[in-house]
């Protein structure tokens, strides 16, 4: 007997996912800290949600948008294809059962696609440019990043201030507007300059994060994989930081004096493309990535999510040529203990 997935092969989402060691608590239905390397985004996750066996859902690392079980498997034991994690599912289960081709899938128009791509792309400019305002001395953003950074002498120019942001989340499978909250916002664009993403973090008007069960959301993905968070102008010097978080990539540039993006998480580090404006004027990079410790694979081997991720990305970016003629050069630091530039 065949089947067209197999994820269809799995009757039990929940034992399946513990058996291949998941956190008892991810598993609940309840919003938990994320099991997927790199991720950790603490009261983000949920699966075992009612009438969708197998699905997830991340406020980090699905962007807020439900997820397959297929993906999760792939993510959670760093598989590099979809075919590894549906291979892994036959060999849980006896490794007996044949997937027969899918049926072609009707893909919509695409200039349909890109008219509504275009359409989102300039409602979050929108409202980054005409609902936030710059920060200033003593507001809930100022007070948030300066317990956070205490060394931060000013705040980077990208990252602004909504006073009243409304929060929505899920009630009972409802989305529902939950209460309004000074925020923390920055914008995120990709490698074209356009605006993709907005990243909030919900606040207390002292500069806490919000009591709410997702202080930090980001909007649903519109497809692009590589976007990052120009906290900064480049500097003279040329020398561009990447790091994951916002926090990490302020923390770096004060530490270290010199322009650093936020990647959001290391999937998307490790999607990172340079604009090409950015070329004429780089003479290296350098990737603060996180020291998420070592762990080992199914097949036994180990790596490290945020350090593996970011050797990705570099060995890709040691193969363009700048202007001159040269390669880019490329460096890594993370730090000695685990965690990132901002735990130490």
């Amino acid at each position: 007997m065949t089947t067209n997935k197999p994820t269809d092969l799995v009757k039990d989402w929940p034992t399946f996912f513990r058996n291949m060691g998941v956190p008892e608590e991810a598993l609940t239905g309840k919003h938990a800290e994320c099991p997927l390397p790199g991720c950790h985004w603490k009261n983000g996750f949920r699966t075992a949600i009612k009438n969708k066996p197998g699905v997830w859902v991340c406020a980090g690392c699905s962007n807020s948008a439900y997820s397959n079980p297929l993906e999760f498997i792939k993510r959670f034991n760093d598989f590099s294809t979809y075919a590894e994690a549906a291979n892994f599912i036959r060999n849980q289960l006896g490794g007996t059962a044949q997937v027969s081709p899918r049926p072609p899938v009707h893909k919509p128009d695409p200039a349909t696609e890109k008219e509504a791509f275009e359409r989102e792309v300039q409602k979050r400019a929108w409202i980054y440019d005409k609902l936030a305002i710059a920060v200033t001395e003593g507001d809930p953003v100022w007070k948030y990043l300066k317990r956070r950074i205490p060394e931060l002498l000013e705040i980077p120019k990208e990252i602004r201030y909504m006073p009243k942001a409304q929060y929505w989340d899920k009630v009972d499978g409802v989305m529902k507007m939950l209460g309004e909250y000074p925020a923390m916002l920055v914008r995120g664009m990709d490698s074209e300059d356009r605006c993709v993403q907005l990243h909030t973090t919900f606040l207390t008007p002292d500069g806490f994060k919000a009591p709410v069960d997702n202080p930090k959301k980001v909007k649903t993905s519109i497809g692009s994989s590589s976007f990052c968070y120009r906290l900064s102008d480049l500097r003279e010097d040329g020398v561009l930081g990447l790091a994951e978080g916002i926090e990490t990539s302020t923390k770096c540039a004060v530490r270290f004096g010199h322009t650093v993006w936020a990647c959001h998480s290391n999937t998307v580090l490790a999607n990172f493309v340079l604009p090409e404006w950015v070329l004429h004027r780089l003479s290296k990079v350098i990737i603060y990535a996180d020291n998420d410790g070592w762990r080992r694979r199914p097949d036994g081997t180990f790596w490290n999510p945020g350090v593996t991720k970011a050797r990705e990305l570099a060995e890709r970016l040691r193969k363009v040529k700048l202007p001159s003629g040269q390669r880019l050069k490329v460096q890594i630091s993370y730090t000695a203990r685990i965690g990132d530039f901002v735990d130490v």
